[in-house]
């Protein structure tokens, strides 16, 4: 039986797989404490449909994860309307800008409806082209315009809102991922013909092959360094569209001897990545505040990683790792080279104020859940 004393969210992202946004989702819904009723408006078949805990929690109301502005966006905008008003929906919480753009246009009086959005790293910050930029801009003024609440992952992505005059009027609160602490896991997921690799210095990157990654710039970087230091060995964790050209690349450089490209893993695999790993190389172009960097540094192992997102909240330069301008891959490469020459008692101070930093500030997982039921009260 329905309890209409329960204030009811509806949850909106138009994506299908289960990476960082979806997770960030899932951890709202599964440490709700029961004071609301909530609702997922996404695509049919997406990953997040799976979690078994995230199915018995919510009521779900398919949407398209392919709707384009000129094409299919006004039913689109009908759809999300008639979910708002058939389920009698109180607070409509938009992640990504893709979402919330859609909520914006769909929740056409405002108030009527409490709107929060979160951005997960505002778009217009991620592009390059001045055009881009420009356009992704006035969609994030106008949503922000229309937003309620705007919920940012970090201090970072807090700061890029005000310096970039996005709406003043507008509350801004931070609430970022949280994680339940990680025990390292044991080193039996090596990937194979790893192990037969005697006195390497092992270099890891771990997420999809796509664009966002950037593996073309790790394998760059990977050419610097292996210059170098001959007995550098190069792992990616992970699986993705770019895969077969990412392979072909490696094969063209010369370096297929030293590259092992684990495919798609558990989250076990994932955290028995520092058990053989000696340095961290996270390459990515744009981010929010990534959960697997989190993981890494609750587990402990030295991290050198582009400055994007809110990346640098959590990667503080000389304390918890290192940091480079995405396009520097030179120093990139002699950030890892320098890591290879630290002290084993240094590497060990660090991996104590990396777990300290994850202890104190980004754990216990059901925090994430905490804060966000203060917003929708």
């Amino acid at each position: 039986m329905e309890d209409f004393n329960k204030k009811k969210v509806l949850l909106v992202q138009p994506s299908s797989d289960l990476a960082g946004v979806s997770q960030y989702i899932l951890k709202i819904v599964r440490h709700g404490s029961g004071r609301f009723a909530f609702y997922f408006a996404g695509p049919a078949g997406g990953a997040l449909l799976a979690e078994d805990d995230f199915k018995k929690n919510v009521e779900f109301s398919p949407l398209s994860e392919n709707y384009q502005i000129f094409k299919g966006f006004a039913g689109q905008i009908k759809a999300l309307q008639e979910i708002i008003i058939g389920k009698g929906i109180d607070i409509v919480h938009a992640h990504t800008l893709r979402a919330a753009f859609l909520c914006a246009c769909a929740l056409r009086k405002k108030h009527l409806v409490k709107f929060i959005y979160t951005p997960h790293g505002f778009r217009f910050i991620q592009k390059k082209n001045v055009v881009s930029r420009a356009i992704f801009f006035l969609i994030d003024y106008f949503v922000c315009a229309r937003a309620d609440q705007v919920v940012v992952l970090s201090q970072s992505e807090k700061n890029d809102a005000i310096y970039n005059h996005l709406p003043k009027a507008v509350s801004y609160a931070i609430i970022p991922t949280f994680i339940d602490i990680v025990k390292p896991a044991s080193d039996s997921n090596i990937p194979m013909g790893i192990s037969k690799k005697e006195k390497s210095f092992i270099v890891s990157m771990i997420g999809r092959i796509t664009s966002q990654k950037n593996p073309f710039g790790f394998l760059e970087i990977a050419q610097n360094i292996k210059k170098v230091m001959p007995s550098a060995l190069f792992v990616w964790v992970g699986d993705g569209e770019l895969r077969n050209e990412f392979e072909s690349r490696i094969k063209m450089s010369g370096m297929e001897e030293f590259f092992f490209i684990t495919g798609q893993v558990s989250h076990e695999k994932v955290l028995s990545v520092p058990s053989y790993t000696n340095a961290i190389l996270f390459t990515s172009w744009y981010e929010g505040l990534p959960i697997v960097l989190l993981e890494m540094l609750s587990i402990g192992v030295p991290i050198v990683a582009a400055q994007v997102g809110s990346v640098s909240d959590i990667i503080k330069q000389g304390e918890t790792g290192w940091l480079f301008q995405p396009n520097n891959y030179a120093l990139a490469a002699e950030l890892i080279l320098n890591i290879s020459k630290m002290a084993d008692s240094d590497i060990e101070h660090m991996k104590i104020v990396q777990r300290h930093l994850i202890a104190e500030k980004y754990s216990p997982e059901f925090r994430e859940a905490m804060e966000y039921e203060k917003i929708y009260q």
